[in-house]
């Protein structure tokens, strides 16, 4: 059987070969069971020993073509399915950290632009998130006429007129109704925090 000149990890798949995996012979019947019984590996050492050969196979690869190879070029040259392949890479791919220095895919527009410089951008929908659970604590404190109120007017951005015409009071009872509850807003936030 021929070697496999540019891994040197055994014999190339030849016709006897493939028919077998194909479902003629005892080991591709062996692998059927396997999988039914263990999912698609047995354990984790046949993953690692697959990712490290998969990587040694591009690496070989990568030298004798002189550029990345495909998924399918990795498949082929060891004799196995291209799922397989991208499951063994991601597998190795989870024991390697990644550098925070390492410049960012995609940055050609900055290339400065580090994976690092990526997570420093403070997310706003959490301090609006918080803001929206504080107020809501603090409208409890309110009446209920005095929470419409403050609704109508800041959800809703309704005139003191309008707010006096849907609650049922005055113009002049609104602002004062609003000041007054803006005001017991103002001191109890102070006591919180």
């Amino acid at each position: 059987m021929p070697t496999n000149v540019v891994s040197g990890l055994g014999p190339r798949p030849t016709a006897r070969r493939s028919a077998r995996a194909a479902g003629g012979g005892a080991p591709a019947n062996r692998a059927r069971r396997d999988t039914a019984l263990f999912g698609r590996y047995r354990d984790a050492p046949d993953r690692q020993g697959l990712a490290l050969r998969v990587g040694r196979v591009v690496d070989d690869l990568t030298c004798g073509l002189g550029r990345q190879p495909s998924v399918d070029e990795v498949a082929r040259e060891i004799g196995i399915e291209a799922e397989d392949v991208l499951e063994a890479m991601l597998a190795a791919g989870a024991h390697h950290a990644t550098s925070l220095d390492t410049p960012r895919a995609g940055g050609d527009e900055d290339p400065g632009v580090t994976l690092g410089d990526t997570l420093r951008h403070a997310e706003e929908g959490y301090a609006d998130a918080e803001h929206r659970a504080v107020l809501q604590t603090l409208m409890g404190s309110l009446t209920l006429r005095e929470r419409n109120v403050v609704r109508l007017r800041f959800e809703k951005d309704l005139t003191s007129a309008e707010i006096g015409e849907i609650v049922g009071v005055s113009q002049m009872q609104v602002c004062r109704t609003l000041r007054q509850s803006l005001a017991r807003l103002r001191i109890i936030a102070k006591a919180h925090s």
